[in-house]
């Protein structure tokens, strides 16, 4: 789960680099509700996403005050519960959900209303952009991730949640 006003389909090529199919994990990349592949939550009929005074009358208008309430990161939260409780249905077993950036903020939210409901979480915290480039992220995503992949392999308890095999 990653940034506002991003679509979690643009991980997906890159993670496709970096996890192995052999790991054995299905990946949901879901959509804050107002981006990507979900009704987008633009500024005029060509959804525009400069935010002026036009914009918010405009969204009033098409919306309402009750409506724009549904794009917020709480609908978002329901709606991750909603795709996670189905996907069980067919598919038992642990749930774990990783949030970087913006994610963490959604993670957090989730965990909040919904504790219980998966068993991990991975919360990738928000960068300095004085201190990170962001063009080297995959990188520096890639090392950790084969890091924490590397030792769970060694580690009874994180392996039977994580198997190889």
């Amino acid at each position: 789960m990653g940034g506002s006003g991003g679509s979690g389909w643009t991980l997906l090529e890159s993670v496709a680099r970096i996890i192995s199919e052999s790991f054995g994990l299905t990946l949901i990349f879901p959509d804050h509700r107002g981006t990507g592949l979900s009704t987008v939550l633009g500024c005029d009929d060509s959804d525009s996403q400069t935010i002026t005074t036009d914009c918010i009358t405009y969204l009033t208008s098409k919306w309402g005050i009750d409506g724009l309430s549904q794009f917020s990161i709480t609908a978002a939260v329901h709606d991750l519960s909603v795709q996670i409780q189905s996907y069980q249905i067919d598919h038992p077993g642990r749930i774990s959900i990783y949030g970087m950036s913006y994610g963490t903020l959604w993670l957090d939210r989730f965990l909040q209303i919904y504790p219980i409901l998966i068993q991990s979480a991975v919360m990738d915290g928000v960068v300095n952009p004085y201190l990170v480039s962001l063009s080297r992220y995959d990188l520096w995503a890639s090392a950790i991730a084969l890091q924490f992949l590397t030792y769970c392999q060694t580690d009874p308890d994180c392996s039977r949640y994580f198997p190889v095999d």
